[in-house]
């Protein structure tokens, strides 16, 4: 009875523990199912690593277009005027799409350097406010009751159940800006890739019409090229290296396409999951005390997805390196052949 004429008292009911509380707080922050989110990152980095040595293949095909694109220009094709045109256009969607694919790996770098620091400042947020709630539980009654009677002076301070949901809500909110931004670069490179495929049927429906098929078919007959674009044994070899280049240019843009394809199913997936986190956390929560995921357990949880994080930049980082180096080697020997 006593007990209950204490907690009528609204001051008295925020500090003594026997008193129940009626406030339904924020949903219990699952910070388990936002460390699984990001960890998709990883699937994310393993489909752009192998993306990084497009733009220097493109860049490389740019050159090979320019060159068929003047062999056209002299040529005694009928359409010659018009596939020039077309191969010209081709070539400057072609660095178009190289430099929004370069763009777009170093953006994808960048985003995964800010999620783990963002890991790295949420972890280092529930230290700080662990700290705080050992040291408040170890204030007597009567010291809260003073701070509490001193509310209207400055203000209420946030429960630690309170403070986590911030921090957490904090969390997804920059993470999913990344990820946002990091799917309208996506969809930028997508559309330049699939404008590229356009612009080569475009090149083929004109030179199959004219029955030659520059730089889509291989030419076996020496003479028959010569003919058409006037040129001597050289030159026709030239162009023969220049059109298997311009096809291998083909090939490398259906490649990026299905990797930028796969990496925007894949960055949609993951920010649909952090909006779906976002609002289950914002509505009031029903979960009883037993229920709550100790402080200790969620700095864990935060931590070990950190590590992972950390781990698998590092690997792809060196993926990268590899790719890269490889592609240089390729075109060295090219170039010494």
């Amino acid at each position: 009875m006593c007990t209950s004429i204490l907690c009528t008292n609204p001051t008295l009911k925020l500090v003594l523990p026997f008193c129940p509380s009626n406030k339904n707080g924020p949903n219990q922050p699952q910070f388990q199912s936002l460390q699984n989110l990001q960890l998709k990152l990883e699937e994310v980095q393993e489909i752009s690593a192998g993306g990084v040595t497009l733009p220097l293949l493109i860049k490389r095909g740019e050159a090979a277009i320019r060159e068929v694109a003047i062999a056209v220009e002299l040529s005694n094709l009928p359409s010659k005027a018009q596939l020039g045109k077309e191969l010209n256009v081709f070539q400057r969607q072609a660095k178009t799409a190289g430099n929004d694919l370069r763009r777009f790996n170093s953006h994808m770098d960048r985003t995964i350097d800010d999620i783990i620091s963002i890991n790295e400042w949420t972890a280092r947020t529930l230290d700080g406010i662990a700290y705080d709630s050992t040291v408040e539980d170890s204030r007597g009654v009567v010291a809260k009751f003073f701070d509490t009677t001193l509310v209207p002076f400055h203000g209420l301070k946030p429960s630690t159940e309170d403070a986590v949901a911030t921090l957490f809500m904090k969390h997804i909110s920059q993470v999913k800006g990344d990820v946002d931004s990091l799917i309208t670069e996506a969809g930028i490179s997508a559309i330049n890739l699939e404008n590229l495929e356009t612009q080569l049927w475009n090149i083929h429906r004109i030179s199959e019409r004219d029955g030659k098929g520059v730089g889509m078919q291989k030419h076996k007959e020496t003479k028959k090229l010569a003919y058409v674009f006037g040129l001597n044994s050289e030159a026709v070899g030239d162009l023969e290296e220049q059109s298997n280049i311009l096809r291998a240019l083909t090939e490398q843009r259906s490649l990026a396409y299905a990797q930028v394809s796969g990496v925007l199913e894949s960055l949609k997936v993951i920010s649909d999951g952090l909006e779906d986190l976002r609002e289950r956390v914002s509505m009031p929560g029903m979960a009883s005390r037993s229920q709550t995921i100790p402080l200790e357990i969620q700095i864990d949880i935060i931590r070990r997805g950190l590590r992972r994080l950390q781990d698998g930049r590092l690997k792809i980082k060196q993926k990268k390196e590899e790719y890269v180096n490889e592609i240089r080697e390729q075109l060295i020997n090219t170039r010494n052949k």
